[in-house]
């Protein structure tokens, strides 16, 4: 619901990097936070980076679908 919040009401971008190059989609997938990953998807972020996932081999979430 935070998520929703900030990203509705506050128009929060979900296409933000950090210094990094990490989106909020890359932090909700390497944290396992398939809800807020899946909601941030269907608000149409991309992971920039995929090799950025690479150092995260047990995460849980499906990652074909992103």
């Amino acid at each position: 619901k935070v998520v929703q919040l900030l990203v509705e009401k506050y128009g929060v971008r979900i296409s933000a990097t950090d210094r990094w190059h990490r989106t909020p989609l890359h932090e909700a997938i390497v944290n396992n936070h398939a809800e807020i990953a899946a909601y941030l998807k269907r608000k149409g972020a991309v992971v920039i980076n995929r090799l950025l996932l690479a150092p995260y081999p047990s995460l849980s979430i499906n990652l074909s679908i992103f």
